[in-house]
């Protein structure tokens, strides 16, 4: 049974980010001009910022009137060309998002883990004020925070990634030797995998309205901080703070 104390995950992460400067910048000319063919009405001064709100309102209108190709077709450049994830067969990714557009209205009591970092794109598109984006850089910021902040269980799983300079730092390692000392059992490591997206989004949803104090309901800006840090500050943490010591 899980021992996953909310509170004390939302104190460490809000010590932790509070000094910290969101340098998020992903946004560029070629993705503009890609969702702008696929969504011509789309606001022209989108930004980092403002994106995932704007292409919501496109997103909920597909949805209200039926219009599942187009739905999949902004779907698909959000998960793709704005995510850069490409790696799985066409007809894998087309059922996923007929699946997610089928579903994307109702009530979300749990995520599935298999393909988290692509599914919880859609529906923060979808939905940015009540979703958010997990995937492993917004992991490994979170679980480097609780492992300094002297955590050693309920840490919360990792998808697979793609940055190699974060590959470099394995923070499952780290918590799996930090594990040993501590004679934690394994399988209480990680947070169960079907709770973890709900937990994620209570805790941003937390921090967000104490860090962020105008726009305490915008939780793009904790995620965004959670993303943009994971291979800067958390990467030089990470080296500053471990040192290998083998007898």
């Amino acid at each position: 049974m899980s021992n996953f104390n909310e509170e004390k995950v939302v104190n460490a992460l809000i010590e932790y980010l509070k000094p910290l400067t969101n340098e998020y910048n992903w946004l560029n000319n070629n993705l503009i001009n890609s969702i702008q063919l696929l969504i011509p009405e789309l606001e022209k001064s989108i930004n980092d910022y403002t994106i995932k709100h704007e292409i919501s309102k496109f997103l909920k209108i597909y949805k209200s009137s039926e219009n599942e190709e187009q739905f999949i077709k902004v779907a698909n450049w959000i998960v793709s060309e704005w995510g850069g994830i490409s790696n799985s067969k066409e007809e894998n990714t087309t059922q996923l998002l007929k699946k997610i557009f089928s579903n994307i209205d109702k009530p979300l009591k749990s995520l599935s883990f298999t393909r988290i970092a692509s599914t919880s794109k859609i529906y923060a598109f979808f939905n940015p004020l009540d979703y958010a984006i997990y995937d492993s850089r917004v992991a490994i910021s979170i679980n480097w925070i609780l492992l300094k902040n002297g955590f050693i269980d309920n840490f919360f799983p990792i998808p697979e990634g793609r940055n190699p300079k974060l590959a470099k730092v394995d923070i499952n390692v780290l918590i799996y030797l930090k594990s040993i000392k501590s004679g934690i059992k394994e399988d209480t490591l990680y947070l169960p995998k079907k709770e973890t997206y709900i937990k994620y989004i209570n805790v941003l949803k937390e921090v967000n309205k104490r860090l962020f104090e105008n726009e305490k309901e915008n939780i793009i800006l904790t995620e965004m901080l959670l993303f943009s840090i994971a291979d800067k500050d958390i990467y030089q943490d990470i080296v500053n703070s471990v040192s290998l010591k083998i007898n």
